[in-house]
């Protein structure tokens, strides 16, 4: 990737010269020499530059690994995350809209003590059953700069070590008849991810599931990255977000939220490391499909 340093945001011709100045003359090298934190505090030992600016270009070079992102796009997916962040921590700090001293789960719902929460569809015959008089629906989350959704494409698995593997994978596709998907997902509010398959007798029976199959165009899904670490990875930036949401000092703060997610970022990529699965080069992005 040898891209000029001055193509990521907030490098300038300045900046630039001090990188060169000590062998750093791509953002390849830029990657190579600052992608863990003894790099980055040496760099900025040796130019003067803080190493929150480093930090934050850095990231932006990791991007750029990405084929079709380039330096204002890069900028743009930071800038999503910091309003994202914002929104909750206004939410919660600024607005005083919400709190987390109310009980926002599929009890407190059902029980009407919250008047809505962000859920998948799988409660609804919970809630049906707490409450059968209950008067609800469902919806897409709001749009903001884009709209989409995480979705699974799996729904059943057989680990490799099953001891009857052929049985359990006759198991599974016994039940991926159209018949028993279907009762599935009446009963369990699990979506099935097929799209060959007539849903609108369920959706006569329970209009809340319709949500589940009907996407404005544009709507984009991305996928869940088959990782071994991937669960290590979303819990860590879970415990992150949830302690920067109750942080009041973010409120109008935006160089606060960013020291998390770059915080966040550094973290994801060393679990990367320590698992032999940081890419290296160009990456072909698989993870989203655009309706």
């Amino acid at each position: 990737m040898q891209c000029i340093l001055e193509e990521i945001e907030g490098i300038g011709p300045v900046y630039g010269e001090k990188l060169r100045a000590i062998g750093i003359t791509t953002v390849d090298k830029l990657l190579e020499r600052c992608a863990g934190k003894q790099g980055r505090v040496a760099v900025a030992r040796e130019t003067g530059i803080d190493e929150k600016s480093i930090l934050t270009w850095t990231n932006h070079a990791d991007l750029f690994r990405i084929q079709g992102i380039g330096p204002q796009f890069s900028e743009l997916l930071e800038e999503a995350g910091v309003d994202t962040v914002k929104l909750y921590v206004d939410i919660v700090h600024k607005y005083k809209a919400d709190s987390f001293d109310i009980k926002h789960d599929t009890e407190a719902f059902a029980l009407e003590l919250a008047a809505m929460y962000v859920r998948e569809l799988f409660p609804i015959p919970q809630i049906r059953e707490a409450n059968p008089d209950l008067n609800f629906g469902t919806a897409l989350m709001p749009r903001y700069k884009e709209w989409g959704t995480v979705f699974n494409t799996e729904s059943a698995f057989v680990y490799k070590m099953t001891e009857n593997y052929d049985l359990a994978w006759d198991l599974i596709e016994f039940f991926n008849q159209e018949k028993y998907l279907k009762e599935w997902f009446r009963n369990s509010g699990w979506v099935p991810p097929r799209i060959d398959i007539d849903f609108t007798d369920i959706f006569a029976e329970e209009p809340a599931y319709k949500t589940a199959l009907e996407f404005p165009e544009g709507y984009i899904f991305a996928t869940y990255p088959p990782l071994p670490c991937v669960d290590e990875i979303y819990t860590k930036l879970g415990e992150r977000l949830e302690k920067a949401f109750r942080d009041s000092s973010l409120v109008d703060n935006p160089e606060g939220i960013k020291l998390v997610l770059e915080g966040a970022a550094e973290e994801t990529n060393e679990i990367l490391r320590e698992n032999g699965l940081y890419g290296e080069g160009e990456i072909e992005p698989y993870w989203v499909i655009s309706k």
